[in-house]
């Protein structure tokens, strides 16, 4: 296995625990080719089925080719000089969960107020914390989904 990729915890009992993210569609908006790869392989790798996005524009097409079938979203903030609020506010208002990721901390200070229910995530993050985080958010999404 390549080093820095992350594999889901096998349980090596009877009973076999699904990979965290099974059969979940993660909408991944991420600028940075290679951290995008990367991110989106680990996601894989834990049963996310992954829409990956470079861009703003590339987001909102994912969005609305796969409208209504997005279960998370783990969104880089700063897209090459843009933010990725336009499409985070589409996607809130959709009910996806979402998860922010970002090296840009100035940027992170408003999103408690913005986005109350979204986790963030400083860059570099753990894999674990980012699958974690994104598990979190899908099971709290579904709760209340069954409220």
């Amino acid at each position: 296995m390549p080093s820095g990729l992350f594999q889901a915890p096998q349980d090596s009992g009877r009973t076999t625990t699904p990979p965290p993210l099974a059969g979940r569609k993660i909408l991944l908006v991420e600028d940075e080719f290679l951290i995008g790869l990367d991110l989106c392989e680990n996601l894989e790798n834990c049963g996310g089925d992954v829409l990956m996005a470079a861009s703003l524009d590339e987001g909102f097409s994912k969005l609305t080719t796969d409208k209504g079938q997005i279960d998370a979203a783990l969104l880089d903030v700063n897209l090459g000089g843009l933010t990725v609020f336009p499409l985070a506010n589409m996607l809130q208002e959709q009910g996806v969960p979402l998860v922010f990721h970002s090296g840009h901390a100035e940027l992170l200070t408003d999103l408690p107020r913005r986005y109350p229910a979204a986790l963030w995530l400083s860059k570099p993050a753990e894999m674990a914390d980012i699958v974690g985080a994104l598990a979190s958010q899908i099971s709290s999404s579904s709760r209340s989904d069954d409220d």
